[in-house]
């Protein structure tokens, strides 16, 4: 049972691939445009921006919360380099002491591993890993450095989201509502303190490695996590923020995470949107690993639930996809699962020499290769969904954000 639609060859009017190719290898030698959207519009009448969080951004593609958006100078990089958006490193929540239930989560071990990884079913991708988990230093120092990266994400209309791990009791715990009293209280003030036009997001990260937490009859208490979470934050962030819920890959299986989503997405006073999924966990290994099962996983999930997801994106609530997304290719395949975004993080760590173009930083290789790459970049594979029916022009413009309801029309018409 295959997960995708795209076919692994992506067989488009050869004018169109000569045009990409072309593009690809010149901006390759040369960098990109810095107004490489604009450009992507009027060359080929493609438009790529999308949203995050309710907001527009430029391109689809935001970088997620881990070590590579832990300071200042990444965000500065990615903020003039073209990324859409911005989830900063998560923070663990604590109490006014500085005491926290979480604190094992603590772990200052920030060298990645970057590896190449063969997925159940055969196909080769990349997978990174690391010891180190959440924020070493303090809340206060977190939300400074918060609130410089939004007064930088505003003034270039680049959305930036705090995350935070809030306490995940185990079955027969109380939830520490000081923790959650405290820490909201703090994001509040910071909130209040940063003023600009784009909104305050707080993204509320549920780690794979909670796997640890999660016992063979914790079913119910995983549910309870997700109900009561989003009703904390709420109850203790006291202003208009957006809400975001990333959900990790529980070891209960495919159909628990269905369970899952359908908790969230009927929660549609509290949440404005979920993050799809976070990575899969080794037990044995007692680490978090991705590659082709981590999307094969996930867009089954997703696949499954489409009807919902329209319904909920209808009312409000969206989807960031994350997982795998290392190819534009990969990012349409979200898309047609409902998700407006994705997510990336190991795509920026792969070996440098993977990347066609000789010369700026990671980000600026990365999107070139997402956008133009002449198999699997985002412009082949928009245009194939184009010459096949999932995606159409209004207007003459192809847009990236309405590949999700034009290729359920495409169902509805057969």
């Amino acid at each position: 049972m295959t997960a995708y639609i795209l076919p692994d060859t992506l067989e488009v009017d050869s004018t169109f691939a000569k045009m990409v190719v072309k593009d690809y290898e010149v901006f390759g030698d040369e960098g990109m445009p810095s107004q490489i959207e604009e450009y992507i519009l009027q060359k080929y009448r493609i438009d790529i921006s999308s949203t995050f969080a309710g907001v527009r951004i430029r391109n689809p593609y935001g970088k997620a919360s881990g070590q590579l958006s832990m300071n200042i100078d990444q965000v500065k990089t990615d903020v003039s380099d073209g990324l859409g958006f911005i989830v900063l490193k998560t923070v663990v929540a604590q109490d006014s002491m500085g005491n926290s239930t979480m604190k094992e989560w603590k772990i200052d071990r920030p060298q990645m591993r970057v590896d190449k990884i063969v997925s159940k079913s055969g196909k080769k991708g990349w997978s990174v890993s690391w010891d180190g988990r959440g924020w070493t230093g303090s809340l206060e120092e977190y939300l400074e450095f918060y609130k410089e990266a939004y007064d930088l994400g505003n003034r270039n209309n680049v959305p930036i989201a705090a995350s935070c791990q809030f306490h995940m009791p185990e079955k027969g715990e109380e939830f520490n509502e000081e923790e959650y009293r405290y820490t909201g209280e703090q994001f509040s003030k910071a909130f209040r303190e940063t003023v600009g036009d784009l909104p305050h997001i707080l993204e509320v990260d549920f780690s794979p490695t909670l796997n640890m937490k999660v016992g063979v009859e914790s079913k119910d208490n995983v549910l309870r996590w997700f109900k009561e979470v989003p009703r904390l934050v709420r109850r203790f962030v006291r202003e208009d923020f957006v809400l975001g819920i990333k959900v990790f890959n529980t070891i209960h299986g495919r159909e628990f995470q269905r369970e899952i989503i359908r908790v969230l997405l009927n929660d549609l006073e509290r949440i404005n949107y979920i993050v799809t999924f976070n990575r899969l966990f080794d037990e044995k290994r007692g680490r978090a690993y991705g590659g082709y099962d981590l999307s094969d996983n996930n867009i089954l999930i997703l696949d499954s639930l489409r009807s919902e997801i329209l319904d909920a994106k209808k009312r409000g609530v969206t989807i960031s996809g994350t997982g795998n997304i290392c190819s534009g290719k990969m990012m349409v395949e979200y898309a047609l699962r409902g998700a407006t975004n994705g997510q990336c993080h190991t795509f920026f760590q792969i070996p440098i020499e993977e990347y066609r173009m000789r010369n700026g930083s990671r980000t600026r290789k990365a999107l070139h290769h997402l956008i133009f790459h002449p198999k699997e970049g985002l412009l082949i594979a928009m245009r194939w969904l184009e010459e096949n029916g999932y995606l159409f022009r209004m207007g003459g413009i192809l847009r990236f954000f309405n590949i999700f309801e034009h290729s359920f029309e495409r169902e509805e018409s057969k």
